[in-house]
């Protein structure tokens, strides 16, 4: 065996320096990786949140409207009330009104108050009549307050920009 040259026996002082300076840029680029996906993946969360609360919100209008009861349909302001069948077993149809209160679109059912979505700045209903078309305001002909539109439109104008129309076409009146 030869004997080890004391210069060859490890690292310089600068192999190391320069060892230590690229294992930190790894690792800042590794850290800047990992900070970029957490992020991106409070932003999708946040938007499937978004989406969850819109669906619901639909959904129960689309099935309240559905099941709508032989009652006068009632728009005052942007509070749209009517009667909605109870379902099987049931003692009677519920009152159900949709309305905004300040950002928040509410839905109350004989008296009991749920706020449904949040982030509102508008809600304006519409009703579809046969020839006429659509129309803002409801009833129709305030000598005909039991006519029944062929359809109700809700836009629900949302924060912080978007409008989500829904369009509902009503059963033929009884």
């Amino acid at each position: 065996m030869e004997p080890i040259d004391a210069r060859e026996a490890g690292f310089t002082l600068i192999e190391m320096m320069v060892a230590l300076a690229l294992l930190a840029l790894i690792s800042i680029a590794g850290a800047a990786l990992v900070n970029s996906v957490i992020g991106a993946r409070a932003r999708v969360e946040q938007r499937l949140d978004r989406l969850a609360d819109l669906q619901r919100a639909t959904t129960l209008i689309d099935a309240d409207i559905r099941q709508i009861a032989p009652a006068p349909i009632l728009l005052q302001g942007n509070r749209l009330s009517f009667g909605r069948h109870a379902g099987t077993g049931a003692a009677g149809d519920q009152l159900v009104s949709y309305a905004m209160e300040g950002q928040v679109l509410t839905r109350t059912v004989n008296g009991v108050r749920q706020p449904i979505l949040p982030d509102v700045t508008a809600l304006h209903w519409s009703f579809f009549v046969r020839p006429i078309g659509w129309r803002a305001s409801w009833p129709a002909d305030p000598r005909q307050p039991d006519a029944w539109p062929a359809a109700i439109g809700a836009d629900i104008a949302l924060k912080p920009n978007g409008t989500l129309r829904r369009i509902i076409v009503l059963p033929a009146h009884p």
